[in-house]
């Protein structure tokens, strides 16, 4: 991922230290390398287009599993965005 993008969005791989092994625990027991791979797939396949030019500095939380995303101002509001967007509530 280019390096503008991970400023922008506050890009995960950033904040590993702090989530590796919850975010491998919920992608079905990844490591944390997978996960992040799989994580800039999908956002740079089906979410950079949408969001790099209105999100500046905002953090995005990606599912690996189901590619559903959230986004927001802090990567916690980013989480709860997302857990709305998994249960249809978005």
């Amino acid at each position: 991922m280019r390096r503008d993008a991970e400023q922008n969005l506050g890009w995960y791989s950033g904040m590993t230290d702090s989530l590796s092994e919850g975010a491998a625990r919920m992608a079905g027991r990844r490591s944390t390398d997978e996960v992040e791979r799989h994580g800039e797939a999908i956002y740079e396949r089906d979410i950079r287009s949408q969001v790099e030019a209105d999100h500046y500095g905002e953090s995005i939380a990606i599912d690996v599993d189901s590619g559903c995303w959230g986004i927001s101002a802090d990567l916690l509001s980013a989480r709860e965005e997302l857990d709305r967007q998994r249960s249809g509530a978005g």
